[in-house]
């Protein structure tokens, strides 16, 4: 497969032609890469199996490990999670868009695939090209574009030398900002657990949540 490459304009983002590109193949199931404010992501349309499935087979992911999902606003989170409890809103209102992902009650009526518990991931990312293209399309399953247990790509030539040809189209929005993946809190209930750290640590999020 020939990976198809976009790039942005001065201002970071793409022209409406182009989002429209984007929109078709995600509607279609194709996979697509693009930047945010950690790494670049490898996303796909989250409406069935099939779909998802794809990540999995690029990565070389274990099928056991979650998919999470990255939204463009607070309204699309209702689409993929419900029952928020207040620390998870907390945690949003003082972190998003940012560098952490919640894990939260996943929406009954998403894929299986996506996920072999009843809880999903889910991040509102800081980066403009990104909420551009989640506005578009809706939410994204989404995970790091790069091949399991390598290192992270945080530039198009880099996502491109791991996975390329291997996934329909590259959005190359330049160098990431950030060079690791997002904090990951366990948010399910009033105790709050790291499950992964990064760039946001706990004493900021205890901080924002006693504050």
């Amino acid at each position: 497969m020939e990976t198809i490459i976009l790039h942005t304009n001065l201002q970071g983002i793409l022209s409406h032609g182009d989002l429209h590109q984007v929109e078709q193949l995600v509607t279609l199931g194709s996979v697509i890469s693009f930047p945010t404010d950690t790494v670049y992501g490898l996303g796909v349309n989250l409406s069935n199996d099939d779909f998802i499935k794809q990540l999995y087979s690029i990565k070389e992911r274990d099928h056991l490990k979650s998919i999470p999902v990255l939204v463009a606003d607070k309204k699309q989170v209702e689409l993929v999670a419900y029952n928020l409890n207040s620390v998870a809103l907390r945690i949003m209102d003082a972190f998003w868009p940012g560098a952490i992902t919640l894990i939260l009650p996943k929406n009954p009526n998403l894929p299986s695939s996506i996920s072999t518990t009843k809880y999903i991931g889910v991040r509102m990312p800081d980066h403009p090209l990104a909420l551009q293209v989640l506005h578009t399309t809706g939410p994204l399953a989404v995970t790091s574009a790069n091949l399991s247990n390598h290192g992270d790509a945080c530039s198009a030539d880099e996502v491109l030398y791991q996975i390329g040809g291997r996934f329909s189209l590259l959005i190359d929005g330049g160098k990431t900002p950030g060079t690791v993946s997002s904090t990951v809190v366990d948010c399910t209930n009033s105790d709050v657990h790291i499950l992964r750290q990064g760039p946001i640590t706990i004493q900021q999020i205890n901080d924002a949540l006693t504050g």
